[in-house]
């Protein structure tokens, strides 16, 4: 399905702010006018174009907040936070690039914007961690008092954590819901600011943002789900094989052996060569990536995160992110989607109570989480999590 444009990887990312509409953190007439003004050929009006937007936006929030229009206020905000993020998307090799770190900021500050103006009840939480701290928020609904049974979400491979208001806030708010939200070790404040690269063994991440948890007095300690999307959908399973106190996990889409997924994308004497060291073929490979601007942002964009200086070494580092299903106890659901992920595989190793959910692009609901069929994912995943905690109030 084509949106906007005949470039998939432009496409896609439009997609994805297209499909946080439903929750407000976009504006279907805006996405489609600042796609307008993009010419796909100059990568540099992607960000100009988002980046400009998103600063207009927060000038009009900035106004009608002085006036005491504090809801439209929070809503401009609200759009400005994802406009600005999605402007960096292909801007993220640098680590230290001015541009990019100056705009993750001001994605931050706006999304903190919103929820001070929308009244949205939260926690801004720092999470003890191997001798620092994981930055996040812990929200609550609207109305009722908790304790919740709370949805734990880090974010994904190139996510901030303020994205998750979409992906994790938006369907688990409204059905009486928490959600503990976190930048995880690679990701967003974790990765920008403390310099703490992806691990395999997320399980180990999993146990301290769990402790925090059920301290919480506002969160129900019996009912946490492990829920993860995107790269999440590595990242919540491996945390439930090694994490026993969530009751339940959900990966959308499920992966189950990323280093192998990686592996079979590359011809055999490719790979192997790469994986036992051999130089001449890991110089061809790291050459051949970095000749080609659009390989260069898929590998480096994405090696950055785990601390890998080249093609090469990103594809071993890959190596071990791999979830021990039969390990996983819990009752667990896995979306499936064409083409996204490896959930077949995961659901198939999997020996808990398990449900594997198909979404198509007939139904509206194809691509990468769903794309722009949020309402869906929500109606299914939500619905299969209430029958699961047997969580009482409003679903």
């Amino acid at each position: 399905m084509i949106y906007v444009f005949d470039n998939p990887a432009l496409d896609g990312q439009f997609m994805r702010t297209l499909g946080k509409a439903y929750y407000g953190s976009a504006d279907v007439g805006e996405c489609y006018a600042i796609a307008g003004r993009i010419d796909p050929t100059k990568l540099g009006t992607w960000q100009d174009e988002w980046e400009s937007a998103a600063e207009a936006l927060a000038a009009s929030a900035h106004a009608s907040a002085q006036a005491g229009h504090h809801v439209s206020a929070g809503e401009a905000y609200l759009r400005a936070a994802e406009y600005m993020r999605q402007s960096y998307f292909f801007d993220r090799l640098d680590l230290t690039g001015t541009r990019m770190l100056a705009a993750w900021r001001r994605q931050r500050e706006y999304f903190r914007e919103a929820l001070r103006l929308l009244d949205v009840r939260h926690e801004i939480v720092s999470i003890p961690y191997a001798g620092t701290h994981l930055s996040g928020y812990l929200v609550l609904p609207s109305s009722g008092t908790g304790p919740w049974p709370t949805i734990i979400s880090p974010a994904g491979y190139d996510s901030p954590i303020e994205e998750y208001w979409m992906f994790a806030c938006g369907p688990a708010l409204r059905r009486g819901y928490a959600v503990l939200m976190f930048d995880g070790p690679g990701q967003g404040s974790s990765l920008l600011e403390k310099g703490l690269f992806f691990r395999p063994d997320y399980e180990i991440v999993a146990t301290a943002v769990v402790d925090f948890a059920v301290r919480q007095p506002d969160i129900d300690a019996s009912r946490l789900v492990s829920y993860g999307r995107s790269f999440g959908g590595y990242l919540a399973p491996r945390m439930a094989s090694g994490e026993h106190r969530p009751a339940a996990c959900v990966a959308d889409p499920g992966l189950f052996d990323v280093g192998a997924m990686m592996v079979g994308q590359l011809p055999p004497d490719q790979s192997a060569g790469i994986l036992s060291g051999d130089t001449a073929v890991i110089d061809g490979f790291n050459s051949a990536i970095l000749a080609d601007p659009g390989m260069t942002q898929f590998f480096m964009s994405r090696a950055v995160t785990h601390g890998a200086q080249t093609p090469a070494a990103y594809v071993v580092a890959l190596q071990g992110f791999a979830v021990p299903a039969a390990q996983i106890t819990c009752p667990t659901l896995v979306t499936h989607q064409d083409g996204d992920g490896q959930s077949q595989a995961l659901f198939d190793a999997l020996t808990c109570p398990k449900e594997l959910v198909t979404f198509t692009d007939a139904e509206g609901a194809g691509g990468h989480c769903e794309g722009a069929g949020q309402a869906l994912f929500g109606q299914r995943v939500f619905d299969w999590l209430d029958t699961t905690l047997r969580a009482d109030g409003p679903h």
